[in-house]
């Protein structure tokens, strides 16, 4: 019996070592931090304040602020001031180059202000998809227009932004194979745990940190498959941030905070424990009950 006992305990510590691998460790607000240590992050809804080397609750909309960082998600500090960023693609009307995804600037024309290169409206050349307007991306330093999943292609720059050009044939998000060629991590399935290695196939992540942030990877697969078929139908641009008053928000905001929700790392709130906290007791009640039975018996 006392070895039975044995090995549950070794099992229970095993399992929460291998749920816990390299994920970040949750804190709480004002536990002191380090925005160069990713062992730890902060709580959702707050940052790591590089002055007093805490986790600070983050400025919401309107808010006074110093630096971008202080700011919430999809935000940034104009002014001394929190406002949603860089959430603008070519062609759509703006007042502020901070509006713009990088690198538009935004620049009067006849038709009014739209965000544009700084040189001319009618230029086609590109380093970026950025610079390119819907329906259209930056292939070979041209803009031309995507093509969409299940199309011929040669290279993926010549699919849609996340897609992965495969057996000349562009394939959606999360859908290659193991050893199958892969551009980003977008490429590579993550409800199979695979990610994309420095020499471009998909391999099996190793460290297991495909979990962090969502406790199934294939509804982040799902939601982001689905967002990206709502920000097409819609004809929003890919941009830097999906702030509530982009395109791609405005259109598909619901799918916009369900990944958002997935891709926080610490989804407890400030005021709350983190999951991961939570984790280690539940097997510390654990093996005390196990260490109980032991001595009874």
């Amino acid at each position: 019996m006392k070895y039975l006992i044995l090995v549950l305990l070794l099992l229970t510590i095993s399992i929460h070592f291998v749920n816990s691998k390299d994920c970040p460790r949750c804190l709480d607000i004002d536990d002191e931090c380090n925005i160069n240590d990713t062992t730890v992050t902060c709580p959702k809804g707050s940052f790591c304040s590089p002055i007093s080397q805490t986790c600070k609750i983050s400025v919401p909309e309107n808010g006074n602020c110093t630096v971008d960082l202080e700011c919430e998600n999809t935000l940034g500090c104009i002014n001394s001031t929190c406002i949603q960023t860089h959430y603008l693609g070519m062609i759509e009307l703006c007042t502020h180059d901070s509006e713009c995804t990088t690198p538009t600037l935004c620049k009067p024309y006849s038709c009014g202000q739209t965000c544009n290169k700084a040189c001319n409206y009618f230029e086609l050349t590109c380093t970026t998809n950025g610079q390119c307007q819907f329906p259209m991306v930056c292939t070979s330093g041209k803009c031309n227009t995507a093509k969409n999943d299940g199309e011929s292609c040669k290279i993926s720059s010549e699919c849609q932004p996340y897609s992965t050009c495969s057996e000349n044939i562009c394939q959606s998000p999360y859908s290659m194979d193991l050893g199958e060629n892969c551009t980003s991590d977008y490429s590579c399935d993550i409800s199979k745990n695979l990610i994309c290695s420095s020499n471009g196939t998909c391999i099996k992540d190793l460290n297991q940190t495909s979990h962090c942030g969502s406790l199934d990877p294939s509804v982040k697969k799902s939601i982001f498959c689905q967002l990206e078929k709502c920000r097409i139908l819609n004809e929003c641009q890919v941009v830097d941030h999906m702030a509530k008053k982009s395109c791609i928000y405005q259109s598909c905001g619901e799918l916009v905070d369900k990944l958002n929700g997935l891709n926080d790392t610490c989804n407890a709130t400030p005021s709350n424990s983190n999951s991961q906290s939570v984790t280690y007791v539940h097997s510390l009640l654990v093996l005390s009950l196990f260490l109980f039975i032991s001595l009874i018996i």
